[in-house]
């Protein structure tokens, strides 16, 4: 699926804008999470590399919450396909696209980081 180009906006960053865009927050938090069909084994694998590092509930509960809004994101990529540049782009967007604040970008970057996305 090619998404359109945003006015004024390199090529190269306008799918990530544009697909950011599409995920605001819901002012629902209960509102179930969308997940592609492809991407169902990536929260189990997740959490079970939270546990076998031994993180608590809290961090568990917060890491999976950021990759379940990431995984909104990818449409019909597989999310563990994804580049860091890919991954760059996409906390960027967060940052300018979507306005979240530092400390959302820095829990994503946690959560990514510790679960093996280190580069």
């Amino acid at each position: 699926m090619t998404l359109p180009k945003i006015a004024n906006e390199p090529p190269s960053k306008a799918p990530v804008l544009q697909q950011a865009k599409q995920v605001r927050r819901s002012a629902n938090p209960n509102k179930p999470v969308i997940i592609n069909t492809i991407n169902p084994h990536i929260l189990p694998k997740m959490r079970e590399l939270i546990i076998l590092k031994g993180y608590n509930d809290e961090i568990e509960k917060t890491y999976l919450k950021e990759m379940r809004q990431f995984l909104q994101l990818p449409g019909n990529q597989k999310a563990d396909e994804f580049t860091s540049d890919r991954l760059k782009k996409y906390l960027v967007s967060c940052f300018e696209v979507l306005r979240y604040s530092n400390n959302t970008i820095l829990s994503r970057i946690n959560a990514f980081y510790h679960v093996g996305l280190k580069n």
